[in-house]
Order: structure tokens, then sequence, then C-alpha cells
């Protein structure tokens, strides 16, 4: 079933938003970029809204996942931390032949490669379509989802890669 924000009409893309959602200040986050990017006419697959409780069985998280990375037309990636969230890693890998990759960082600390300027691991920062650093934190929601949905539209004109995968069966 896909997911329920694809009802809209009118969508400029549908979106799969990964990155960490383990604490409060990170589904504080999520939740506020989900609805900026749904205002900003984006269908928006966020596993937190989607796949809802983490209790259900692991296999049945990890396909509902997976089909929403199958689903979109670009993948929004959190890399804020040290190193970035392993499961965003794992879904950037699966996404990479699959769907452009949109990056994004508000980390204020150091992370990633050395000499890396956007200080993003090396392999996402290589697969991404775009990288979008921003170390001002008053109003980053707005910021930083008003240039995602700059670098979506860039994508969208360009015409988004063909979808040479479409279904989770393919990989079992």
């Amino acid at each position: 079933m896909p997911p329920r924000s694809d009802r809209r009409s009118g969508v400029l893309a549908k979106v799969y938003m990964a990155g960490p959602l383990f604490t409060a200040a990170e589904l504080a986050w999520n939740t506020e970029l989900y609805a900026y990017l749904r205002r900003s006419k984006c269908a928006v697959h966020l596993p937190q809204v989607e796949v809802g409780s983490y209790t259900k069985n692991s296999e049945e998280i990890f396909r509902k996942c997976l089909q929403g990375i199958l689903w979109s037309d670009v993948v929004v990636a959190c890399a804020d931390g040290p190193d970035a969230d392993s499961r965003t890693s794992f879904e950037c890998g699966f996404a990479l032949e699959k769907r452009p990759i949109v990056l994004y960082r508000t980390d204020l600390r150091r992370g990633g490669e050395p000499g890396s300027s956007a200080h993003i691991n090396l392999m996402l920062s290589e697969s991404a379509s775009s990288i979008l650093v921003s170390d001002d934190l008053a109003g980053a929601v707005a910021l930083v989802g008003s240039r995602i949905v700059l670098a979506v539209e860039g994508l969208k004109r360009r015409g988004f890669p063909p979808k040479l995968v479409e279904s989770v069966a393919d990989y079992k």
C-alpha cells in the first residue's frame, strides 16, 4: 500500500525521508520537516509515520521502509552526527542506483572524512545528487526544508532517473 501522503493531488515529488528517529529531538525534527515538505506539495514517506510502532515484526519494518524508497522519486537523508546513522546509511546505499539522494546536515560538530567540506561520510557525500549544509539553527526546519524543495525541483526539471527496480521482491 502506498504511503498515506501519496493521496494528495498536485504533488511536486514523492519523498522518502531517511534519518535517525530514536530520540525525542529526532522525532520532533522529523515531524516538523515532514510537515514542511507536505505543505510544499511533496508526498512524504516518513518511517515513523508510515511504519508506526517499532514493536512490530522487524521484517515488516524492513520491507515497509524499502517499499517507501521504491515508491519515492527522491530520498532526502539526514547526515547529522559525528558519523551518519547506520540505518540512514543503509537506506542511501539501497537507493543509490534507484533514486537521487539529497543529503542535509544541520550538525555543528565536525564529522565525515578529512578534507570533506560538508563534514559528511565520503560514501554518503559521493552518492548524493545534492548536499545541503546549514549551521544556522534558528529557523532550521524552514531553511533546510526550503533548500530541500529547491533541490527536488531541480532534480524534477532534469527528470528523475528511471526507476530500475520497482519491487522489494526483486531482492529476495
